[in-house]
């Protein structure tokens, strides 16, 4: 699978509508929204320490969420564009 290209505003919605309910579901709803587009991963309420990196995503709840694709969906992006 290719890597997909999702704009901020496709990803605030897909998060604001995989992100009804309770609060301590977010990160679990958000892993689960991206998995449905063939994305695998990580979600923290912890700023990174690298600076200039992604905007996070703010929950219906109004925590901020990084994200970044897993190493193995890294793996698997780069094995796609292998020869």
């Amino acid at each position: 699978m290719q890597n997909p290209v999702l704009d901020r505003s496709a990803m605030e919605a897909m998060v604001r509508k995989f992100m009804r309910g309770k609060h301590k579901d977010c990160p679990k709803s958000l892993k689960k929204a991206m998995a449905a587009v063939g994305v695998d991963i990580t979600v923290s309420a912890i700023r990174p320490m690298k600076e200039g990196g992604p905007r996070p995503c703010k929950c219906p709840h109004g925590v901020n969420y990084w994200i970044a694709p897993t190493s193995s969906q890294i793996t698997r992006w780069k094995g796609d564009d292998a020869p």
